[in-house]
């Protein structure tokens, strides 16, 4: 697919790059998310961004979704640092 030939293209590079994913517990999996991880093993860097709601979301349902909790994006992103070591939530 062309997202991961992005992605190589990406981690070849001599560049300083991160890659982000946004995440809702209504839109992606715990699974998802790790699999993500794994999709760009050894990379720089990997931000986890908790999902913030506003007024420009199309979905106004998302608001009244369950969402992660704290604890729960802790827990996804021990399991994602073992693929991207430079995991951290933003």
């Amino acid at each position: 697919e062309k997202i991961f030939r992005s992605i190589d293209i990406i981690m070849k590079k001599k560049i300083n790059y991160e890659f982000r994913t946004t995440i809702h517990k209504s839109l992606l999996s715990e699974i998802d998310i790790i699999e993500i991880s794994k999709s760009i093993a050894g990379a720089n860097a990997f931000y986890i961004q908790k999902f913030v709601f506003s007024e420009n979301v199309p979905d106004k349902m998302l608001r009244l979704k369950l969402d992660y909790t704290d604890e729960e994006i802790e827990r996804i992103l021990t399991k994602v640092k073992r693929n991207v070591p430079n995991s951290f939530v933003r």
